[in-house]
């Protein structure tokens, strides 16, 4: 198993780089998602009826619309909503295992928030993709792992 870890620098990059977003176009609700459905970071007034559900449910329709639908080069989608609280749900693949997901109504300037959603993407993209490439050691994950199949060999028997 391969574990993903984000570095201290690059959480605070995201951060940062989230209530610049905010700040700039106003969404409704911004995730940072990992493919598997965990819930990276959000900030958000949409009100969820299961917010413990939202990342696996992103996930789940990011990959059945990339199933059906050729997205050749294309890293952003989005889906429209009618008679909605809200209109909109952008989806950006910032790398092949992290996307972001804003959700926005029809009070979010489009020209504010294509540009936003750009340079967030453009900033964080960089950054994952060093924090892939320079990955912090987890040698500690391993020992814990080896550790707990040692104290429940028994059990596992």
């Amino acid at each position: 198993m391969k574990f993903y870890s984000l570095s201290e620098e690059t959480i605070k990059i995201i951060e940062r780089n989230i209530q610049k977003l905010l700040r700039k176009a106003r969404p409704k609700c911004v995730l940072l998602i990992e493919k598997s459905g965990y819930i990276i970071t959000s900030k958000s007034e949409v009100d969820f009826k299961q917010p413990e559900n939202m990342g696996a449910i992103a996930a789940g329709i990011l990959t059945a619309l990339q199933s059906t639908v050729s997205f050749v080069n294309a890293t952003e989608l989005t889906i429209t909503f009618h008679n909605s609280s809200v209109d909109r749900i952008h989806f950006v693949m910032l790398t092949p295992k992290i996307f972001l997901v804003v959700l926005y109504d029809n009070q979010t300037p489009l020209k504010k928030m294509r540009e936003g959603i750009k340079e967030f993407a453009k900033i964080i993209r960089q950054q994952l993709i060093k924090d892939e490439t320079h990955p912090p050691k987890i040698d500690s994950v391993q020992f814990i792992n080896e550790k707990l199949d040692e104290i429940f060999k028994d059990v596992l028997r």
